[in-house]
């Protein structure tokens, strides 16, 4: 990263996945509530990053971090817990178009990740924004009725929002819809 650069995580959605996994069929309003009825826990995590700096930043923040009930904050991957990157049917690597509020800058393509929880490497100018997609899977096992997630970008300046998720009900995982809150609301 650049000195100079100012970035800040502005915007986050979490995107529920169909049981192929290449397809979302619920998402959750950016930084709001949303209510759904949840088949899979599979899960894109969709954040956007704001560069509010004067200078260029290189390689922004591309890894997904996730905090379990305010534990602290540490980078998945394809074997971490509560939540573990997930293959998918999207390709690695592949361009992410902007779907989040633009934030006044030019929109730079971010990265897919399904792989080891880090998108590929942004470089973003000033005045610039980005978004990343993560392809996740929560791990049932792990976690319990009333637990909160928080997912974040790692390298960032400032975090205005975090991606949150409640789980309301672990009692049906893997047979039944699994209850989920965002934002502290829910998802049916």
């Amino acid at each position: 990263m650049s000195g100079g650069a100012n970035l800040i995580q502005t915007h986050a959605r979490i995107e529920v996945a169909n049981d192929n996994f290449g397809i979302t069929i619920g998402l959750a309003p950016e930084d709001q509530s949303y209510d759904s009825a949840l088949s899979s826990t599979r899960l894109f995590i969709r954040i956007k990053v704001f560069n509010a700096g004067t200078m260029s930043a290189n390689n922004v923040g591309t890894t997904l971090q996730v905090q379990l009930n305010g534990d602290g904050f540490s980078s998945i991957s394809a074997s971490s817990t509560p939540v573990f990157a997930f293959p998918s049917s999207l390709a690695d690597g592949a361009n992410v178009v902007e779907h989040l509020t633009n934030d006044g800058g030019t929109y730079t393509n971010g990265q897919f990740d399904d792989v080891n929880g880090s998108a590929g490497g942004v470089t973003l100018p000033a005045g610039n924004e980005s978004e990343s997609v993560w392809s996740v899977a929560l791990d049932w096992t792990t976690l319990n009725t009333g637990d909160t997630i928080d997912f974040r970008r790692t390298s960032l300046t400032t975090y205005t929002v975090l991606g949150s998720l409640t789980v309301l009900n672990t009692g049906y995982y893997n047979t039944q819809p699994v209850a989920l809150g965002y934002e502290g609301y829910l998802l049916l």
